[in-house]
């Protein structure tokens, strides 16, 4: 048995403390190569020696000879896609009242789709991936709901003017994913609905801690839970660099029109897509930084989420919101396709998955 101290790496690395032993299978001997790591003490147990050990949402490259060993941070790891608030709190809509839930006509009876960020009285800002130009429903099929913190009480629901995608929006590469849904009739304001300001200045937020709300899927193992009750948590912000590294995607860390958060066992997941990332100003209020684009299939914080910039794209949405409904979208009397729920078209071996 061989044990590795990893305190020191761990400590400079800013590895987060688990509430539980994590039991993990070394990849060189997957028949009978184990190993475990203890939480308080830190140390990594193996045996037989191996190359390669992964617990948790970290990848450990560790080395024997003999017998000495020594172990570092791998920051690439196998990537998942997905996006529900994984193990966040009940939320009050009074603290998030830009929220708003996207639904679809599914059987007869709406239902939960996206999230989306109430910008102004008549416009809501979500992720272009949320609507299917190919096959586009009816405007009648979509509806925003907004004013509570629980879907089933819904006080407040608007019809589809139009769906403003933006122009160049590419699926397969998540670039762009940015849309404004335009309301037949503006909200009106109050303690439960209101509008939230957008980052209008390019700023490096990573290190900062940032709210992330919704109605989306709960299970962190993969499966499919979907609350009543409107969730949120905070995730931290990381830097291109790192979110590049550990997606393998080396142009996340050029891409200045995405960002990206995480969180040990904490994430959005299936049908927050679109939802916000509001962080603090210096005046202490809260302004939409990012839009929810895409993540790991299972939302467990084992890849970070990557969100749209907001500050990226303000004279699109200056100029998108100056339309006002020009033109029309698509949908004249033939029902789209059922959505898909999860976009897994990907260069990267078809592994990211869309919130929605």
């Amino acid at each position: 048995m061989h044990s590795i101290r990893l305190g020191a790496k761990r400590c400079a690395l800013g590895w987060k403390s688990y509430d539980e032993q994590f039991r993990l299978r070394l990849s060189q001997d997957p028949a009978g190569s184990w190993a475990f790591v203890d939480p308080d003490l830190w140390l990594l147990n193996m045996y037989p020696p191996s190359s390669i050990a992964v617990f948790g949402c970290l990848s450990i490259i560790v080395k024997c000879i003999e017998d000495s060993c020594c172990a570092f941070l791998l920051i690439a790891r196998a990537a998942d896609v997905s996006t529900k608030i994984v193990n966040g709190e009940d939320a009050k809509i009074e603290d998030f009242p830009w929220q708003v839930s996207i639904e679809v006509m599914r059987n007869g009876q709406f239902g939960r789709n996206c999230g989306g960020s109430i910008i102004d009285n008549r416009w809501i800002l979500t992720a272009a991936h949320c609507y299917n130009k190919t096959h586009p429903r009816p405007l009648s099929e979509t509806r925003v709901g907004a004013g509570s913190s629980s879907l089933s009480k819904m006080v407040e629901f608007r019809s589809v003017k139009k769906f403003h995608q933006h122009e160049r929006y590419d699926s397969r590469d998540h670039y762009n994913d940015i849309m404004l849904i335009e309301l037949r009739r503006p909200f009106r304001f109050g303690s439960t609905i209101n509008k939230i300001s957008l980052d209008d200045v390019y700023t490096d937020y990573t290190g900062k801690s940032c709210k992330v709300s919704g109605w989306g899927n709960t299970n962190e193992f993969g499966g499919h839970t979907y609350p009543d009750r409107l969730q949120a948590t905070e995730l931290t912000v990381i830097s291109r660099e790192s979110c590049a590294l550990q997606w393998g995607d080396d142009d996340l860390s050029s891409d200045n029109t995405k960002l990206c958060a995480q969180e040990y066992r904490r994430d959005v997941c299936d049908a927050d897509s679109g939802g916000p990332l509001a962080c603090q100003a210096a005046d202490l209020t809260y302004i939409l930084v990012g839009a929810t684009s895409y993540g790991p299939k299972v939302c467990n914080g084992t890849l970070p989420g990557v969100y749209t910039r907001v500050s990226a794209y303000i004279d699109w949405i200056e100029k998108t919101k100056s339309k006002k409904g020009k033109g029309k979208n698509n949908t004249k009397g033939k029902k789209g396709k059922k959505d898909q729920k999860n976009n897994k078209n990907n260069k990267n071996n078809n592994n990211k998955k869309n919130k929605n």
